[in-house]
């Protein structure tokens, strides 16, 4: 998608992270908002043995609505919080089920020539959850100049 809107200033240094094993993850990596506050940019990386996507522009809208349902769910144990953007069909979801499970599932297209799809999906337990909700929190700061 051809960028609509300029960037602001910031750019997180701090990748979102969960981070399973080296085969299961999902990083947001130089996550940007842009400077009429729509939304954000970034890169993603997401691996979901044997399946891997790195480097993929990923837009998303509201990070912090996000952050708040991870933390709502992860506290009841029990919820999902998703990250996408109206206008785009990419998104990573994150839903906690009962007993502590945890399923992480999402899609990525890149319109090419050749056009590619990934529609990924693989499991954790809760504990994986407290280092995503620092990253986002860390990520928050950044943006907000408060580092």
């Amino acid at each position: 998608m051809a960028q609509l809107f300029s960037l602001g200033s910031m750019t997180a240094t701090t990748p979102i992270r969960l981070r399973i094993s080296d085969k299961d993850f999902i990083e947001i990596s130089s996550v940007q908002k842009f400077s009429d506050g729509s939304g954000y940019t970034s890169r993603l990386a997401v691996g979901s043995w044997p399946f891997s996507c790195a480097d993929h522009h990923f837009d998303f809208d509201n990070l912090p609505r996000f952050t708040k349902d991870i933390t709502k769910a992860y506290d009841r144990v029990g919820g999902k919080a998703r990250l996408s953007h109206t206008y785009e069909k990419d998104f990573v979801e994150i839903e906690v089920l009962g007993g502590g499970h945890v399923a992480v599932s999402g899609y990525v297209i890149r319109y090419g020539p050749p056009i590619q799809e990934l529609r990924f999906s693989f499991a954790c337990d809760q504990t994986f959850l407290p280092e995503l909700l620092r990253s986002l929190g860390q990520v928050a700061k950044e943006l907000d100049g408060k580092t």
